[in-house]
């Protein structure tokens, strides 16, 4: 579409100020023509492009916020996600594990789950539920991927924002605003929580697939599929002792292997991937959510991001270990941890 010499005149200052390429912010203003258009059918396609060109200022405005904005800019590329998950599906199932006498108060009837947080607003009122998920990155503050600040980050995306606010693919670098979460302690990772002016624009200089591979090495542990065994029963089997079990989580893992093959299944089930350690003969099944592109092939090597799990075998009484895998990033055939 051709723009007007007065548009991208604006668009090239707003280029300057902002750091942000031109062809990116015209691809952005565009995006609110539609809306326009349909708003004002009988206005001309300049003023309409004026209209867009108003409400990319003000977006950009409140991106850059004033002085006493808490939203920081980050550079990072994204590896993975969890799943939309709901508040109230996690504090149904606490209920369920509460003693006999507790999950009467807390749920009465058939149909109803009371609040269970004493000193909040909710407490013993029907559980209200907000939309939650979680984005994995690694990156830095800044405009720019910068290497002494470099740290492994999660950004957790609540209500309504979690269907509007997403990054368009993994192992794409951006640069994007979001607010770090209070907290009294030095966290070795960036934890934010995104915000309505959250918006994941690609950084001018992107790294290639063995820069990513070098960085998470950087800053994980890479486990090997020979060791699953231990691995599972140090890290995914729950504390004996309940004060403990109160703060435990399961936290994804990173496991290094080779596609062997992958099974495309259909709509309502995960696809299957088949890694293995080719010095071991170790393998390992991962489930791949839908909402996860896969983008390796068999033959590839991967750094396989999320949780380990015991699943039945189907017709046997016997249990493997499997991944739930939340993300991966790809390991190049150049790499040296790739043996021709």
């Amino acid at each position: 579409m051709e723009i007007p010499s007065k548009i991208q005149e604006r668009l090239n200052q707003f280029s300057e100020m902002y750091g942000i390429p031109v062809e990116t912010l015209k691809n952005e203003m565009l995006e609110y023509l539609p809306k326009v258009r349909e708003e004002h059918p009988r206005m001309s396609q300049e003023k309409r492009l004026v209209l867009c060109l108003r409400l990319l200022k003000l977006q950009l405005q409140r991106e850059e916020g004033g002085a006493n904005s808490r939203a920081i800019m980050h550079t990072g590329f994204f590896f993975g996600c969890t799943p939309i998950e709901n508040t109230a599906d996690r504090m149904i199932a606490k209920i369920k594990r509460m003693p006999p006498e507790l999950q009467s108060k807390f749920h009465p009837e058939p149909e109803v789950w009371l609040d269970y947080r004493e000193g909040s607003d909710n407490y013993l009122k029907p559980i209200k539920g907000t939309d939650h998920r979680t984005y994995y990155f690694i990156g830095s503050t800044g405009r720019e991927l910068a290497e002494e600040r470099v740290k492994f980050g999660m950004l957790e995306v609540w209500g309504d924002l979690v269907t509007e606010i997403m990054p368009k693919n993994l192992h794409v670098l951006y640069n994007f605003r979001a607010l770090p979460r209070q907290t009294d302690k030095q966290l070795p990772y960036y934890h934010l929580n995104a915000s309505s002016v959250t918006r994941f624009r690609p950084s001018i200089e992107q790294i290639d697939y063995l820069e990513q591979e070098r960085l998470a090495r950087k800053l994980f542990d890479i486990y090997n599929i020979s060791e699953v065994e231990n691995i599972y029963e140090i890290k995914f089997v729950p504390p004996s002792d309940p004060e403990e079990r109160k703060y435990w989580r399961r936290e994804p893992i990173f496991l290094e292997g080779d596609v062997v093959n992958i099974i495309f299944t259909g709509e309502t089930k995960q696809n299957i991937v088949r890694l293995t350690d080719f010095e071991t003969y170790s393998e390992i099944r991962c489930f791949v959510p839908k909402y996860l592109t896969i983008n390796f092939a068999e033959n590839s090597r991967i750094l396989a991001f999320g949780t380990l799990s015991k699943l039945k075998r189907q017709g046997s009484d016997e249990e493997e270990i499997v991944m739930n895998m939340r993300g991966y990033i790809n390991v190049p055939l150049e790499s040296e941890f790739v043996n021709l």
